[in-house]
């Protein structure tokens, strides 16, 4: 039979059980399970015989888990003091030393996979066999483990062939065998199994269908784990044609058990299962049977997704996300698919709504390994729109076990301001004493880059709120690059000289809310008693970009100024106002005015205005003019 120690750190108590060929002999120690365990048989004749490496240990050592300095050690840590008195030494154990994290499935593992009788074993591989010992034996030179079964001819080992080697298909002989309850002739079966994925060292369960269960013990496992088993029957034959089973129990800190998994012995059996609380993991069992196992830490994987920018201005444009994946597991990961919430699969082509992606699957993520991908996208909105999308990240390990992570990132639209330009103009812009009728003029105009704005106020600094005056009325409704115009006459007076000054102001709101608004001044000058003005010269003459239009007065006596007009024919009545400057008075000067708004090629015709302080006007001209390019050529000389 086997003895099994275990160390702990409080009051102890020894427990004794009944076994076919001696006694089952262990001690358990309450509270908080210490995290080593050992295994050792006894022979048949009632002594005992330590279960080492070559014989029938297992030896649970999990990736990432770590192994204690001196096990013997650590039970005198945990217990305060000698620990188990038993010549037990504790190994190492699979038990994980921190809280795992994330999820993972409890599907059964593929740690092997059986051969058919017309299969050859590949040299390097590495397979367990069972069959005849001496047939073994002959079959392989070197065997890692091997183990006869008691009173048989029957065994099992460890093979790694050094060649392609043949292992003959099942047959049947006879074989006395003082386990068989009623016969003395078995089948003699030969299998083998080759191992395909991490495995520990085998070992070894036997009890009588009457007797106690044999008990072996994996360790004490953290929530999340996952642990499989697997099984084969020592000698395939039926115990008086009672069904075999093996159990798998969690022992919780205070004593109390949870059934995890009934096994019914197979050839080979299977269990997986996904510890969900801390606890001792036994397996029981009452059959004579061979296990190895596998103990696989909890998957994690961690998704973290960031948006370039974070914001943009009405009404929106392209965001760039950028997804980056990292895998904290002790094992390797293969990344299967990425999913965003919003935008479907963001890999390969996508989902018809991205305008780019570099992500691309399966990627290979190692241990403590990453990958980093992105895509674009476009987001329109309104200001304080935003959008939060989760990307979701799915991997799986060499196992098939699957893990999955996500994370999210939110963009926002933010508010553009609006702007509208006013303009007021008064014609005319100057009155003979003691005034008269001007008509004022307005032009509003939406100069937002993105919104459509509503004028609901047109008021004036002067005559008040316009809406009704003349033809100016409101809410006005203004799309960008919009405008409206209005105006209204009124009569303006005042004394000699005044200057009659007033503001309009136009305000409303743009179609996000916000408010807009703008102005402009317009004046209007009481002038004197009439002037009279004696003209000189009036000519246009071109320059290099421009056109100079000059004149020369002999006199001026209260007189107000000169308009100056300009067309691209020779008709008054079509010509545009283009300036005006104001009289100097006195004897007479010389006035100069360049326009720059000119092309090449074109004829203008300029025409010169006076006003005198009565609001008399007398036009001059058409004086004329073309913009040409010079060219300039080289004087040749002979």
């Amino acid at each position: 039979m086997m003895e099994l120690c275990r160390g702990a750190k409080v009051a102890r108590e020894s427990r004794t059980g009944a076994s076919r060929k001696g006694e089952l002999d262990w001690k358990v120690y309450e509270g908080e399970f210490a995290p080593v365990f050992w295994l050792r048989q006894k022979t048949m004749n009632g002594g005992i015989r330590l279960a080492g490496v070559g014989i029938l240990t297992l030896l649970l050592v999990l990736a990432g888990a770590a192994t204690p300095a001196s096990s013997s050690g650590m039970a005198r840590d945990l217990s305060g003091d000698s620990g188990p008195e038993s010549s037990c030494t504790l190994p190492s154990s699979c038990v994980p030393q921190q809280p795992p994290t994330g999820s993972c499935s409890g599907e059964t593992l593929p740690t092997v996979v059986r051969l058919s009788s017309d299969q050859m074993l590949q040299q390097g591989l590495l397979y367990l066999v069972k069959g005849p010992m001496a047939v073994i034996a002959e079959t392989f030179a070197e065997r890692q483990w091997e183990e006869t079964f008691p009173g048989t001819m029957h065994g099992v080992a460890l093979v790694q062939p050094g060649k392609n080697t043949s292992w003959p298909p099942a047959s049947v002989e006879g074989l006395s065998d003082p386990q068989a309850p009623d016969s003395t002739e078995v089948p003699s079966i030969y299998n083998a199994w080759r191992i395909v994925e991490g495995w520990h060292p085998p070992f070894v369960m036997y009890a009588p269908l009457d007797g106690a269960p044999d008990v072996v013990s994996l360790g004490v496992f953290q929530a999340g784990w996952t642990i499989s088993g697997l099984t084969l029957d020592h000698l395939n034959y039926i115990h008086n044609g009672q069904e075999r089973h093996a159990w798998v129990y969690l022992v919780r800190a205070d004593g109390t058990e949870v059934l995890l998994k009934q096994v019914e012995i197979a050839d080979p059996a299977a269990f997986s299962i996904l510890v969900s609380e801390r606890g001792e993991i036994q397996i029981r069992t009452h059959d004579s049977t061979l296990w190895w196992t596998q103990c696989l830490p909890p998957l994690t994987l961690a998704v973290t997704k960031t948006a370039q920018p974070e914001s943009r201005p009405e009404p929106g444009g392209q965001f760039a996300f950028t997804v980056r994946i990292d895998n904290p597991s002790p094992v390797a990961l293969t990344l299967l698919s990425l999913q965003d919430n919003v935008y479907g699969n963001i890999v390969g082509q996508g989902s018809g709504l991205l305008e780019g992606t570099t992500c691309s699957v399966p990627q290979l993520l190692p241990s403590q390994g990453s990958y980093a991908c992105g895509f674009t996208t476009r987001f329109l909105g309104q200001p304080g729109d935003s959008q939060t999308d989760v990307v979701t990240a799915v991997a799986q390990d060499a196992q098939g076990r699957r893990v999955q992570a996500s994370d999210e990132a939110t963009v926002l639209i933010t508010n553009v301001p609006s702007a509208i330009e006013v303009t007021k103009t008064a014609r005319p812009f100057w009155l003979m004493y003691p005034g008269g009728e001007v008509t004022y003029s307005f032009t509003v105009k939406n100069v937002s880059p993105v919104d459509v704005v509503t004028i609901d106020r047109l008021i004036d600094s002067i005559y008040g709120d316009l809406n009704g005056k003349g033809t100016c009325r409101v809410p006005q409704r203004l799309s960008v690059g919009g405008s409206f115009s209005c105006s209204f006459a009124t009569y303006v007076s005042g004394e000699a000289g005044q200057r009659h000054v007033n503001t309009v102001t136009a305000s409303g709101v743009d179609d996000d809310g916000q408010p807009v608004s703008g102005q402009d001044t317009a004046e209007v000058r009481i002038a004197y008693v009439p002037a009279r003005v004696d003209l000189i010269s009036f000519a246009a003459s071109p320059g290099e970009d421009r056109i100079a239009i000059e004149w020369e007065t002999a006199s001026e006596q209260d007189h107000w100024g000169f308009n100056l007009y300009r067309g691209t024919a020779p008709d008054f009545e079509n010509a545009s106002w283009i300036g005006f400057e104001a009289a100097e008075g006195g004897d007479g000067r010389t006035y100069r005015y360049e326009d720059g708004d000119v092309v090449l090629g074109r004829i203008y015709y300029y025409w010169l205005e006076d006003v005198d302080a009565a609001g008399t006007k007398t036009q001059y001209g058409p004086a004329t003019a073309m913009l040409v390019r010079r060219v300039f050529l080289p004087v040749i000389s002979h």
